[in-house]
């Protein structure tokens, strides 16, 4: 979906937490979607490892977990965004793109929740 857009140019894709922390030191990329579960290492330990070794990259946590003790735990490892999957393909590029712009990009988590139910 973001190689089709002239504005993103992907440079890495990660199977696991242990590999996007490597790809982060390698490409140093200005922004990473990370999920939270993944094998090896998962995305919050990923998140925090991620930031170490580049501190200027921004993090998106994409994730099909949108419980708000999930959101708090992946602001507190440095995420400067939160999407919860399903979500659009408008939503995914409007968070990267105010991420990349310095903003955050946080899902309404509560409304999300009452989708759900």
């Amino acid at each position: 979906m973001l190689s089709n857009e002239e504005d993103f140019e992907v440079v890495a894709e990660a199977t696991n937490g242990r590999e996007a922390v490597e790809l982060a030191a390698t490409f140093r990329p200005e922004i990473i979607v990370m999920d939270l579960d993944m094998p090896v290492m998962d995305g919050l330990a990923a998140t925090h490892e991620a930031l170490r070794v580049n501190p200027d990259t921004k993090i998106i946590v994409f994730s099909a977990n949108g419980e708000s003790s999930a959101v708090r735990k992946s602001v507190e490892a440095g995420a400067v965004g939160y999407l919860c999957k399903p979500s659009t393909r408008k939503q995914i590029l409007s968070a990267l793109r105010d991420v990349h712009q310095g903003k955050y990009a946080f899902q309404d988590v509560a409304t999300l929740a009452e989708a759900a139910e």
